[in-house]
């Protein structure tokens, strides 16, 4: 079973949930497809060399396989027929060696890599094609040698960091940097260059209707206050009220005038908290919501 774009919302960003075995919109939270059977392996992994030593048929990988590298190591200077090797075949066979050394390196530092990323899905639960993609951008930044001087862990963050935003996933520089093994300034350096470099293309702007579901989940709202929510920016959208406001502060800020109004009273406080924004923010926002929906709600 797949599921290309939500019935609900019509949007298209649908995910795999591997744990619960669903198929949910990112968009509204809506739960396409339950009790999918998940046609991967029987058994966990917490790191490639875990993996490895678990797995019984290794497929190519097209985010590391390029061809591969046929051994060139130079024993002596005699070939395997016991003939003497010419100066030039000799300065060629050494050439390759250190070509292959090279392309080893790589390989290692990719390795390094997908093992941080993984670390780094798991416990913020990423899906995993945010996975590959993250290591995808991983492997254009080893490539065009931003990873050289620079530790693997802020390039790996700054890819995942990437990655969501490139699938337009509601995980801020904050939350990734919580369970990055790097400085939050540093991976926000590194993503920045990334973006200099052409490996990945300026974000767009952020959907505020996109935190709707996670803000509603962590303040345990009903589905219906969500999908009323969505609609809500969804109407206000090209507004001067949605111009150059946060999203998260939007998000919120919609979740408390519906949910007000269909009596799943929480405090602004809690909004706040939520969103990761000032209980301020909440409080001018949903005062411009109810302005320019002319509606009459008590808070």
């Amino acid at each position: 079973m797949w599921v290309e774009r939500c019935p609900l919302c019509g949007s298209d960003k649908v995910i795999f949930d591997y744990e619960r075995g669903e198929y949910v919109c990112t968009e509204c939270g809506e739960v396409l497809g339950e009790r999918v059977i998940d046609q991967g392996p029987e058994w966990r992994s917490f790191d490639h060399e875990d993996w490895l030593t678990k797995v019984r048929a290794e497929p190519i990988d097209p985010v590391r396989y390029e061809g591969g590298v046929a051994s060139t190591t130079l024993y002596g200077l005699k070939d395997s027929s016991g003939r003497r090797l010419s100066v030039e075949r000799v300065t060629q066979m050494r050439r390759l060696s250190i070509i292959q050394k090279g392309y080893q390196s790589l390989e290692r530092s990719l390795r390094q890599a997908e093992a941080e990323i993984n670390r780094m899905s798991n416990a913020i639960g990423l899906p995993r094609v945010v996975s590959r993609d993250a290591l995808e951008i991983f492997r254009d930044a080893l490539k065009k040698e931003i990873v050289k001087g620079r530790s693997i862990d802020i390039v790996a963050a700054a890819s995942v960091l990437a990655a969501c935003r490139r699938r337009n996933l509601p995980f801020s520089l904050d939350e990734i940097a919580e369970v990055a093994r790097a400085d939050r300034n540093e991976i926000r350096r590194c993503y920045l260059l990334l973006m200099k470099r052409g490996i990945i293309r300026p974000p767009d702007p952020p959907n505020p209707a996109s935190y709707i579901s996670s803000l509603a989940n962590k303040l345990h709202l009903s589905t219906a206050v969500q999908r009323v929510a969505i609609s809500l920016l969804r109407s206000l959208a090209g507004t001067r009220v949605m111009c150059g406001k946060s999203p998260r502060g939007l998000a919120a800020a919609a979740l408390y005038v519906v949910a007000t109004i269909y009596g799943e009273r929480r405090t602004q406080k809690m909004y706040a908290q939520a969103a990761g924004v000032t209980e301020v923010t909440v409080r001018h926002r949903v005062r411009e919501l109810i302005k320019a929906l002319q509606i009459d709600v008590k808070v």
